[in-house]
């Protein structure tokens, strides 16, 4: 049976978003116009096992190329094959799996993804952590050298996973600095929903970091974006005899936890689709009623943390940022050790250009945490 679809969006309003975001904005950011246009020509509803076979038809086609150059010992045609197809994939179960078709097409991402993963330079380490009697699951990514390394444990949100990071994972390695990414709560392979307690999995995989040799275990900072900014936040706060800075990238702190401001939220037109269905699936809640007051349990506020000591923090955003609310900077700003911050005054969602290019926030925040590690800088901050 065919999953039913509520959305504020029509078709055709999702299909002139779609065109509108090639190259410039997730998840589109660097697909090709071609292939995008020969979904977008079979796609007839945004009924969303519909949506996820249309796009895992194409990443098919890629998967198989990938394979088959693999076999033949083509490493640059099998990871690019792979990577595309990764990238199609990912399309195909966004925002969030929550059908069967939806499912399938992340599992073949992940796996895509790993099979590109296979020829990266430096190379890339699945991590397995246990926890509570499941997993969690990690890419670690070093520079080349014996180290000790720093390192960023870094993340995204709702829809942006830890196969999605690539941009932030490069950023780091040009600077010396290692990268380790995963799943925030409620999304991905993590192994908790989304709870006032949930940080816990990222305190797990400090612990493990913290038994690796090659990293620099006094030299280890966060970075959140999104919704995954809130876990950075909380862990500059409640892990900071552990960690060296954190950077809070466009996510809620206490005003983007409540009622008022989750109702306007979802019914906003600046996401592409699904944002409630997304959200929802973070709290594994099926009811507005149900997701209100579960995130209303999250404020930084209500939970005290905001006027504790904090590590060093980046606070980031946009003042016309829909999806989050900016006000949520001044929270943390008004609270605890003193903060560094960045608006941007026709900044959307985490501080990105609402058309056209946006400046190269991530390598902004790169050049602050190599700051904060004491590394050498390569570009100018500010």
């Amino acid at each position: 049976m065919r999953s039913v679809h509520r959305t504020d969006k029509t078709l055709e309003e999702v299909k002139a978003d779609i065109v509108a975001r090639i190259g410039t904005r997730h998840p589109f950011l660097d697909a090709d116009p071609s292939i995008v246009h020969e979904v977008l020509e079979r796609l007839t509803s945004l009924e969303r096992d519909q949506w996820a076979e249309e796009w895992s038809r194409v990443a098919e086609r890629f998967r198989l190329e990938g394979e088959a150059a693999a076999a033949d010992g083509e490493i640059s045609r099998a990871k690019e094959a792979y990577f595309r197809a990764y990238k199609l994939f990912t399309l195909a179960r966004y925002p969030a799996p929550v059908t069967r078709k939806k499912q399938e097409a992340y599992r073949r991402a992940v796996d895509c993804y790993l099979g590109a993963a296979k020829f990266f330079d430096p190379p890339l380490e699945r991590v397995v952590i246990p926890f509570e009697g499941k997993s969690i699951i990690g890419y670690l990514r070093l520079p080349s050298g014996a180290g000790p390394h720093p390192l960023v444990m870094h993340w995204g949100g709702i829809d942006m996973w830890k196969e999605d990071t690539g941009q932030g994972t490069e950023a780091f390695l040009r600077r010396g600095i290692g990268s380790f990414t995963m799943d925030i709560p409620g999304t991905g392979e993590c192994p908790l929903l989304a709870s006032p307690t949930a940080e816990s999995v990222f305190s797990a995989a400090l612990d493990h970091i913290l038994t690796r040799p090659e990293v620099d275990p006094a030299r280890i900072t966060v970075q959140g974006g999104s919704f995954g900014a809130y876990w950075a936040a909380k862990l500059g706060i409640v892990e900071r005899a552990r960690l060296r800075a954190a950077v809070f990238w466009g996510g809620p702190v206490h005003y983007g936890f409540q009622p008022k401001w989750l109702r306007k939220a979802l019914k906003t037109k600046s996401y592409l689709f699904d944002f409630r269905e997304a959200r929802f699936s973070l709290f594994g809640v099926k009811s507005l009623n149900a997701y209100l007051a579960t995130s209303q349990q999250m404020s930084l506020k209500t939970l005290g943390l905001v006027d504790l000591p904090s590590v060093p923090m980046l606070l980031i955003n946009g003042k016309r940022d829909e999806l989050q609310p900016f006000e949520d900077v001044y929270v943390l700003l008004d609270g605890g050790n003193p903060k560094t911050a960045r608006l941007y005054p026709e900044g959307g969602h985490m501080g990105r250009s609402l058309a056209g290019p946006s400046p190269d926030i991530q390598g902004l925040i790169a050049d602050w945490i190599a700051a904060n590690l004491a590394i050498p800088r390569r570009s100018e901050f500010g």
